[in-house]
C-alpha cells in the first residue's frame, strides 16, 4: 500500500481541528491552535511523521469551559490548573478560562 504525506503545520492543523462539527472545540479557533500547537510540539518526540485523525483527538481530548466545569465532570475539587496537571494532560489556552484536557 503507499501511502501519501502532507506536511502541515499547526495553523493546518488547527483549521483541520475547527472542521470537525463534532469535537467540543471546533467553534473554538483558540483552543483548536492550542491543541494544533500541543500535536506539532508533541511530534518532535517522534521519530517519523504523525497521522493527523481528528476523531481520535476527539475521543482522546475534551475542551473544558473552566476549572468549575472540570470538577463537575470528573467529580473533583480542584482549585486549579496545577491540580487537575496531577490528573491529565493540560492544554492551556491563551486568554481563556477554557482549557483542553486528555480523556482518563
Amino acid at each position: 500500500m503507499t501511502y501519501v504525506y502532507t506536511q502541515l503545520n499547526a495553523y493546518d492543523i488547527a483549521r483541520a481541528l475547527s472542521q470537525d462539527e463534532y469535537a467540543s472545540w471546533h467553534k473554538n479557533y483558540g483552543a483548536c491552535l492550542a491543541l494544533a500547537e500541543f500535536l506539532e510540539e508533541s511530534a518532535t518526540e517522534f521519530s517519523g511523521p504523525i497521522e493527523l485523525d481528528t476523531v481520535a483527538l476527539r475521543c482522546e481530548f475534551s475542551l473544558m469551559d473552566d476549572i468549575a466545569d472540570y470538577n463537575k465532570q470528573y467529580s473533583h475539587d480542584c482549585r486549579d490548573i496545577e491540580e487537575i496537571r496531577e490528573f491529565t494532560t493540560v492544554i492551556e489556552i491563551p486568554n481563556s478560562d477554557s482549557f483542553i484536557i486528555q480523556d482518563y
